[in-house]
């Protein structure tokens, strides 16, 4: 993922549940060059659980800063 990465924002979004990690946003191109999003709850040293993943929307970029 890190080759078509274009932005990568930790502590995105709030816990799902008490006592669980804040999730990652990550926004880069998918393999037929569409923008995507993707949530993630990084769990060092390497446990990764993507629990969403979708086209990337525009309230998204901007709660992002991708666009600034």
């Amino acid at each position: 993922m890190t080759e078509n990465l274009l932005l990568r924002v930790p502590d995105f979004d709030i816990p799902r549940a008490p006592g669980q990690r804040a999730a990652t946003l990550y926004i880069g191109l998918g393999r037929g060059g569409q923008m995507l999003e993707v949530l993630a709850v990084l769990t060092p040293p390497r446990d990764l659980f993507v629990f969403h993943a979708m086209p990337l929307r525009p309230e998204i970029a901007q709660r992002a800063g991708f666009y600034d």
